[in-house]
C-alpha cells in the first residue's frame, strides 16, 4: 500500500517545526507521511519552493496554516492538489504593515536561522502576489511560471 504524503505549510512566525506541524505529524503517525519543511520569507520564493516541491514528491494534500493557506490556496488552484486550508490570512499585507521591524520566528528554523525583517519590499512583494492569488501572477521579471521565480 502505498503512504499517503501531506505537506504541511507553517504559518508566517513558524517554522517546519511548529507545534501544528508536531501535532500533524503526531496525529497521522503509521498513516501518513507528514513533511513539514522551514518555507522562505518572501513570497516568489516560497510559492517556488512550493510548486517545485509539489512537481517533484506529488503530495496527496496541502494543509495551510495562515500565511501557509494564503500560499497552499495559490499552489493547490495552479496544480490541482487539494488543500486543506485553516485560519487562512488572504490579506498578507494588511497583516505585515502592522508588524514591520526585526522579528524572532516562534519556532527553531532547520539553517538556525532565528530573526527575519519585515519591511516595505516585503509588503510589496506580498501586495503583487496578494493581488493575484486568484489569477495567474504577473508574468514580467521571470515570474511566468513559478517554478523559475526570482525575487528582485
Amino acid at each position: 500500500m502505498m503512504t499517503k504524503r501531506i505537506l504541511f505549510l507553517h504559518g508566517f512566525f513558524a517554522s517546519g517545526n511548529c507545534i501544528p506541524a508536531q501535532a500533524l505529524k503526531q496525529a497521522f503517525t503509521n498513516e501518513a507521511e507528514v513533511i513539514t519543511p522551514d518555507l522562505p520569507l518572501h513570497p516568489y520564493e516560497a510559492l517556488a519552493f512550493i510548486t517545485s516541491f509539489c512537481e517533484r514528491e506529488h503530495p496527496d494534500v496541502l494543509v495551510g496554516n495562515s500565511n501557509g493557506a494564503f500560499l497552499a490556496q495559490i499552489v493547490a488552484s495552479r496544480l490541482g492538489v487539494p488543500a486543506l486550508l485553516g485560519n487562512p490570512y488572504f490579506e498578507m499585507t494588511r497583516f505585515l504593515s502592522e508588524r514591520i521591524g526585526v522579528h524572532e520566528y516562534k519556532s527553531p528554523r532547520a539553517d538556525g536561522r532565528q530573526h527575519f525583517v519585515i519591511d516595505r519590499s516585503l509588503i510589496d512583494e506580498f501586495a503583487e502576489v496578494q493581488a493575484h492569488q486568484w489569477g495567474r501572477l504577473p508574468t514580467g521579471n521571470d515570474r511566468s511560471h513559478l517554478g523559475v521565480i526570482r525575487r528582485e
